[in-house]
């Protein structure tokens, strides 16, 4: 994920990757968090990525199945995957696993 954040955003713009540990009872928790200051995703637009053949990418790379797989595999594992953006500022993805 991180990777491909770097790869997408144009040169110079920050990218803080951030990892936590969350305990609150009954949700003992790991969460890491990848946020950008790119263009940012439209609300309507931000479960796209997450379906499969989706990309995000405008240059065409990819199979657009990353994040979709990411998701489901997190779910496997009993956590989840999810972003957070502002179409024309940011986006946040987060990644919550059981500890």
């Amino acid at each position: 994920m991180v990777a491909r954040c770097v790869a997408e955003l144009p040169l110079r713009l920050p990218i803080e990757v951030l990892l936590a540990s969350m305990s609150e009872p009954e949700r003992d928790r790991v969460l890491l968090w990848i946020h950008d200051e790119g263009p940012g995703i439209s609300e309507r637009d931000q479960e796209l990525p997450f379906h499969p053949d989706s990309r995000l990418s405008t240059r065409g790379e990819g199979s657009g199945l990353g994040l979709w797989i990411a998701r489901e595999l997190s779910r496997e594992m009993g956590g989840d995957l999810w972003l957070r953006s502002s179409l024309g500022l940011n986006s946040t993805f987060y990644v919550a696993l059981p500890r």
